[in-house]
């Protein structure tokens, strides 16, 4: 039986401490790349809104570590065949699962820290107001 969680703090104290240290390290990419994201629970795990939708989520059940998924919500449209047109990630730092949805995986704590400004700025530019993000087609090879 999954467990249902209520709280961040609930999620958190269920997550063995390296999947936890991994989780807070992302959530400090997230309040960094935007303070102004509520964090609440959605899907069962950590989640970000603003402007009342939800557009990022921390994923702590795969095997392969903790996922930062980028996102437009529930309720946007989603082409799981279209390239995105999101071109802030120069160094190719997600894997993208439709025009609207990508995840930023990280494995241990060095690796995250390896690359961190890198994700920062990407993290930052997804959670940037409506207007101002980017817009154009995204590289070749980036899906």
């Amino acid at each position: 039986m999954v467990t249902q969680y209520r709280t961040v703090d609930e999620f958190l104290a269920a997550q063995p401490d390296e999947r936890r240290d991994l989780v807070e390290a992302l959530r400090a990419l997230v309040r960094e790349a935007n303070p102004a994201a509520q964090e609440h629970i959605k899907w069962n795990s950590p989640s970000y809104v603003l402007d009342g939708v939800d557009q990022a989520t921390i994923s702590a059940q795969g095997r392969q570590g903790v996922r930062l998924v980028l996102h437009r919500g529930a309720t946007a449209p989603e082409n799981t065949d279209a390239a995105s047109a999101f071109t802030a990630d120069p160094h190719g730092l997600l894997t993208w699962h439709s025009d609207i949805r990508a995840s930023l995986l990280v494995t241990d704590a060095a690796q995250l820290a390896a690359m961190r400004d890198a994700a920062l700025g990407v993290v930052r530019a997804w959670l940037a107001p409506a207007g101002s993000r980017c817009a154009a087609p995204g590289p070749a090879g980036s899906r």
